[in-house]
Formats: C-alpha cells, structure tokens, sequence
C-alpha cells in the first residue's frame, strides 16, 4: 500500500510540473490521502508512521500557504 501511495505522490508531481495541477491541488490531494491512510491503518501504527514520513513534507501549514500569498500580492 505505501508503494501505491509512493506512486500516486509521484503521479501528482509529475501533474504539476507539467501543469495540469497547480500546487494547491496537489496540496490538497495528499492532505486527502493523508486522511485516508489515517482510517485505513489506524490499526497499523508503522504503517501509518510510513505513510506520515512520506506525506508530511508535502503538506504545508496555513501560515506557509498564507505567507506564499502575501508575497504574491505585492
């Protein structure tokens, strides 16, 4: 199952380099799956911790995304 996440993640990157998603998608795509793997492998505590490695770094706080839009205001 991590493997196919591992894909999926590789999958949106590769959407957003080449511009079908913009970088808010993709966000939220992970931010979804992340939710799904909390259901799926509350019982598989290192599963879990895989799918959190794999998935943490992509997601970003609030203040990132606001600061991100803050700067492409001025």
């Amino acid at each position: 199952m991590t493997e196919y996440l591992n894909e999926v993640i590789l999958i949106l990157e590769a959407e957003v380099a080449a511009g079908r998603l913009t970088d808010q998608q993709c966000h939220d795509y992970v931010r979804l799956l992340r939710h799904a793997a909390d259901r799926v492998f509350a019982k598989h505590r290192n599963l879990r911790a895989e799918v959190d490695k794999m998935t943490k770094p992509l997601i970003k706080l609030p203040s990132q995304e606001f600061r991100e839009l803050e700067g492409e205001a001025c």
